[in-house]
């Protein structure tokens, strides 16, 4: 009888220990799709390290720093010149990190300082010291204001094995827009809890009621927050009578009554519900339903931002670093370098040796992380119909907007405003001012102003009518961003833009190297503010581009 339960306390013992071992050493992996992230990234005043402490807490992922065998000299100028000649000669410092079990994590969350307007050497080196075969990159750094778009597009040369996900400048990123970051690039939160979204065009109409007329149909558009991968959605009808609905979301008033459209959402064992009810009345007394799918207008005048006709002030590229010292992770910006630079989770504190780090969670200090405040960014989803042609446009005084909605309702299609995370603002636009935010975005060709809001499913529009006005003979930065935010690869971009008299000209053919060499660009052409509906849909016919059905 003893020798039973000695048995039976060995088999405890065992089973304990392993569930142990799986639960330390498994890493981070997705319930649905059974995939492990990662979280690497290079801090040389701890700046960095911060924000990779938050990701790692809003993922439950993995996390490792990475180290330089060599250690940055802690003055500022020193670093400065020892960074630009590692750019110069493309140097691959030595790491004296290595990570173990590498080759079980399936996204990577690559995070790093801007130096010189690229990102350090030693990531480089990372990215050359790995298989990233079938590996998700989405890389995120801090910097003073010269954007991660110029480092991605540098690693994605380096990095060809690997697919890349959107990235992010996380200098000023509140905890919310964090987390929306995540989830449009597919990596689940922790804690967080899957929602349906039923929209009718722009209007959110979740568990609300929502009226037509009779004879009338509308198509559900329905997302989920927080998924990614394939998901098959059904939609039900409570009286089939009264409202049916189609297995694409397609609903039709039949009679007067009101009917539950069910919408179910599953993606493998996971399955999420949501509903809407839809009210059937007669004839001019439905609810009128929402018309204004561009958002508030700034109350602006309505006269054409600068163009080519303001001399051109030839102001210095304020993106370079030395000339920059708020560079986020730059060296002598936290006095207490030399000590943040050890605190490597699981690493070897002897530096002068190579260090294995297995990835584990987060520092001891985590709870000390300074996290981002919360911040009010949100997602926009195209307003129309279903349709393969999505219309973009910036209208920062209201000369564009009304354009770009001619054409798309002529073309039956969806509508989709860039609106920049920071409002301009009147003095923003005082063109006669040099220090303005309009002329130094201008006058910087790595500025990228942050876009409130993202496009939802970019990759179901085969063409993108793009239209903006001209600053200073080009378009604005911010459009810059938007093409640097998705993949355009096979799409064809048929842009426009308003001016006083500078015509489209460099403004298109400058933004072609932002996107893929298989994006097809049309040539585009100049309207005057006040353009008609018919010239502009005698355009579009002359560029071969037809309505949707």
């Amino acid at each position: 009888m003893r020798r039973k339960m000695n048995s039976a306390a060995k088999v405890i013992a065992l089973l304990f220990v392993l569930m142990l071992t799986t639960s330390l050493f498994s890493g981070r992996a997705d319930a649905a799709s059974g995939k492990k992230t990662l979280v690497v990234y290079f801090s040389r005043t701890g700046t960095t390290k911060k924000a990779a402490e938050q990701i790692q807490k809003l993922t439950g992922a993995d996390i490792v720093r990475l180290k330089t065998r060599k250690e940055y000299p802690s003055d500022y100028d020193e670093m400065l010149d020892i960074a630009q000649e590692e750019q110069d000669s493309d140097a691959r410092p030595e790491l004296a990190t290595q990570i173990t079990g590498f080759k079980k994590y399936d996204t990577i969350l690559l995070g790093y300082p801007i130096w010189w307007g690229e990102q350090p050497m030693a990531i480089n080196t990372f990215l050359e010291s790995y298989d990233f075969s079938g590996k998700k990159i989405i890389p995120f750094c801090t910097s003073g204001g010269s954007g991660i778009s110029a480092s991605v597009r540098s690693m994605k040369k380096i990095c060809k094995t690997a697919s890349f996900g959107t990235g992010l400048d996380v200098t000023d990123a509140g905890k919310s827009r964090l987390q929306k970051w995540l989830q449009n690039n597919g990596v689940s939160l922790v804690g967080a809890s899957s929602e349906v979204t039923i929209k009718i065009g722009k209007k959110d109409v979740t568990k609300q009621t929502c009226s037509l007329t009779k004879g009338e149909k509308a198509t559900l558009k329905v997302s989920v927050s927080g998924w990614s991968g394939e998901k098959k959605i059904t939609y039900k009808s409570s009286d089939k009578k009264t409202v049916s609905v189609t297995s694409k979301g397609v609903v039709k008033a039949l009679k007067t009554g009101t009917a539950k459209i069910k919408v179910t959402v599953k993606s493998g064992k996971k399955s999420v519900t949501a509903w809407v009810k839809i009210k059937v009345v007669k004839e001019n007394t439905a609810e009128p339903e929402q018309t204004d799918e561009t958002g508030a207008d700034t109350g602006m005048p309505d006269t054409n931002v600068p163009d080519s006709s303001r001399p051109d002030t030839n102001a210095p590229d304020t993106d370079m670093p030395g000339g920059d010292k708020s560079d986020a992770d730059t060296p002598a910006a936290d006095p207490d370098d030399d000590k943040t630079n050890t605190d490597t989770p699981d690493a070897d504190s002897d530096d002068d040796k190579t260090s294995t780090d297995t990835p584990g969670g987060a520092d001891p200090d985590d709870d000390k992380t300074d996290k981002p405040s919360e911040d009010g960014s949100d997602t926009d989803t195209p307003s129309g119909g279903a349709a393969n042609i999505l219309v973009a446009y910036f209208s920062c005084t209201g000369t564009t907007k009304p354009l770009a909605e001619y054409a798309a309702e002529y073309l039956n299609a969806d509508l989709y405003e860039i609106r920049p995370e920071v409002p301009y603002t009147s003095a923003d636009l005082n063109y006669s001012n040099s220090s303005s935010r309009a002329t130094r975005e201008q006058n910087d060709p790595q500025a990228r102003p942050a876009i409130s809001g993202r496009v939802e499913n970019m990759a179901q529009y085969s063409t993108v009518v793009l239209a903006y006005p001209i600053w200073w003979g080009q378009a604005p930065r911010i459009i810059s961003t938007f093409l640097e935010s998705y993949d355009f690869g096979g799409k064809t971009i048929v842009p426009f833009c308003t001016s006083g008299s500078s015509p489209i000209g460099s403004s298109a053919s400058s933004l072609h190297s932002l996107t893929d060499s298989s994006t097809q660009w049309k040539s585009g052409r100049r309207f005057a503010g006040g353009t008609s509906r018919e010239t502009i849909i005698q355009w579009l016919n002359g560029e071969g581009i037809k309505p949707t059905n």
